[in-house]
């Protein structure tokens, strides 16, 4: 394990360890709000204290390096190594306290996603993936340690759409209500089964552990949202692109992630029938 990743799995647990101790306390404990200028989402005690802890790991280990996270944004450093960072991935999901939010994180050297970790502290679960030495998933304790042997991710080759699944991304508002709405109806036709939990990292993780297989995100809030699972996916022999085809980068609006089994294509043609011209849900 190179360092770079020894480091990202001690951050992101660090971080999923605040996320226990302040999920389940009320609204006013976790002092919920709204971000206006991110097309209302909310923000929490759970999102600050999550991401203070993974920034201080971060920064201890590469205090060179520049890092994004989205509650605090753009910390300066050297570009050519770039920390993305989501502390609470799924922070609606609190308030109803619906356990299926994540922690997650990836470093991005000279644009390239090289290494990425996600935990899931309520399926106590914690996804590995370095560029080019796959993905693997381990099992945790209840204080969120690492217990037992590493497990290789491998996406499904389910490809009968009956029993194929699509995770959803869950925001809807005025700008993507109909978009997505529109791509729903037409994807069926590749996968029966739709779900839409909360946090698009585990879409990600999921996929990547053979669990769902396709995977939507629309509502980008930074690159954060993407690049973890991205890597995860690609390592476990999946396929994430734009609505082109390309590999997103930062800045892109719209992804979808498959367990490519032949109609991945076919995929981002829907993608780009009902996304063209989206500029974002903000």
């Amino acid at each position: 394990m190179s360092k770079e990743l020894e480091v990202a799995q001690r951050a992101v647990l660090a971080g999923a360890r605040r996320v226990k101790r302040f999920f389940g306390k009320s609204i006013e404990e976790i002092g919920l709000e709204y971000k206006h200028q991110d097309g209302d989402t909310p923000r929490t005690i759970i999102d600050r204290e999550s991401g203070a802890s993974i920034l201080n790991f971060i920064k201890e280990s590469f205090p060179s390096h520049a890092i994004y996270e989205e509650e605090t944004g753009e910390h300066a450093g050297d570009a050519d190594y770039l920390w993305v960072v989501d502390p609470f991935d799924g922070t609606s999901n609190a308030p109803k306290l619906l356990p299926y939010s994540t922690v997650g994180l990836a470093l991005l050297k000279k644009g390239e996603i090289a290494v990425a970790a996600v935990c899931d502290p309520f399926e106590k679960k914690l996804y590995l993936a370095e560029n080019g030495s796959g993905g693997f998933v381990l099992s945790l304790d209840d204080a969120l340690t690492p217990v037992g042997e590493a497990k290789r991710l491998r996406v499904s080759t389910v490809s009968d759409p009956k029993a194929r699944f699509i995770h959803v991304d869950s925001l809807f508002n005025d700008r993507n209500r109909k978009r997505k709405l529109g791509f729903m109806g037409d994807v069926t036709q590749l996968a029966h089964n739709v779900r839409s939990t909360g946090s698009n990292i585990h879409y990600g993780a999921l996929l990547a552990e053979g669990r769902t297989d396709i995977w939507l995100i629309d509502a980008v809030g930074g690159f954060y949202d993407i690049a973890p699972g991205r890597l995860l996916i690609n390592e476990a022999g999946g396929e994430v692109t734009d609505m082109h085809g390309n590999i997103p980068r930062r800045g892109v609006q719209v992804a979808i992630g498959s367990n490519n089994v032949g109609d991945h294509e076919q995929l981002t043609d829907l993608v780009r029938k009902h996304y063209q011209g989206y500029a974002g849900f903000r």
